[in-house]
């Protein structure tokens, strides 16, 4: 016999969403990968002993080793501590926004750490600086237990940008092409993306960085999150890393529309998000590195070195 569940609807009294629910679904990555240990939703976790499998972090200094977050699906839960159980095959959210549970206060813009408990839950606090989670970042203001938005994009950067230095000729860059468009939206032509994208393929990895134009993320209007540019910070950011040539362009001279008083909001309180500056050649080290310490996908294999002298030994006829 089925067993009623009592059925509870949702009040405006309610948290916006729930740790490890999708905050943005216009673009995203999702990799299924193998609960080494138990999970819940919202966790951030590394990679596990073996190919292919995830655990969650179990200090703050596990932070920088952080591959993604734990994605919530409805399932009937593992047990009273652990939504998921080992061996269950997990979605893990490498490049999005998702839920999770601010650990402390937080703004939007700072960039996070994970925060262990002694019960073993899992929360997210302000970054002190030397255990960041690579390319997390808060999207709300929030207080210890809040549901807040946070941003990972990590992984889907560094592993577009290793695709495109493995591709050998122009054709392999325009079939790359619309798979990478579902991942972000541009006005540039087709033609142009595989022109650009050829071109990256000569500059060194070292040379070449990835951020996030700094904005104000304002109060709901009609129901939707509202993101309007930080003009200065926006000037900042150009003039730091872009204007070597040409020299510094001035915060009015920029072509944004950033008045937020058509729609009656005031954004003189809101602080604007950091522009989470990551150099590309030490992301690729990483999971270069990762692949070869932890063989990732189970396709590394031991190299040995034959000497001279041991070639020469297997030539000889045998006696």
């Amino acid at each position: 016999m089925a067993q009623a569940k009592t059925f509870n609807w949702y009040g405006s009294e309610d948290a916006v969403g729930i740790p490890g629910m999708k905050a943005d679904t216009t673009g995203d990555v999702v990799d299924s990968l193998v609960a080494e240990s138990g999970l819940n939703p919202g966790d951030p976790v590394i990679r596990g002993t073996s190919a292919g499998q995830v655990k969650a972090v179990t200090a703050a200094t596990d932070g920088p080793k952080a591959i993604g977050i734990v994605l919530h699906v409805h399932r009937e839960p593992a047990t009273d501590s652990k939504y998921y159980e080992a061996g269950y095959m997990v979605p893990v959210l490498t490049f999005g926004d998702v839920y999770v549970v601010a650990g402390g206060d937080v703004a939007a813009g700072d960039k996070a750490d994970a925060a262990v408990a002694e019960d073993g839950s899992i929360s997210f606090t302000k970054s002190a600086g030397e255990n960041t989670i690579p390319g997390a970042v808060f999207l709300d203001a929030g207080s210890k237990g809040d549901i807040v938005r946070l941003r990972t994009q990590r992984q889907f950067y560094s592993g577009l940008f290793r695709k495109l230095k493995s591709i050998g000729n122009i054709w392999d860059v325009a079939k790359l092409t619309p798979a990478v468009l579902n991942y972000m939206e541009t006005d540039l032509s087709i033609s142009k993306l595989v022109s650009f994208a050829v071109s990256m393929l000569k500059i060194d990895s070292s040379k070449i960085m990835i951020c996030t134009m700094p904005v104000k993320l304002a109060e709901y209007y009609n129901g939707e999150a509202v993101v309007y540019p930080a003009r200065q910070e926006d000037a900042d950011l150009l003039n730091t890393y872009f204007r070597e040539n040409t020299g510094p362009v001035d915060a009015a001279a920029l072509d944004l529309i950033d008045s937020a008083a058509q729609i009656g909001f005031d954004l003189s309180g809101y602080t604007a998000t950091e522009p989470n500056i990551q150099q590309m050649g030490g992301l690729m080290e990483q999971d270069q590195q990762a692949q070869q310490n932890e063989n990732l996908d189970g396709s590394h294999a031991v190299e040995y070195d034959v000497t001279t002298e041991q070639q020469d030994a297997e030539s000889q006829p045998a006696a």
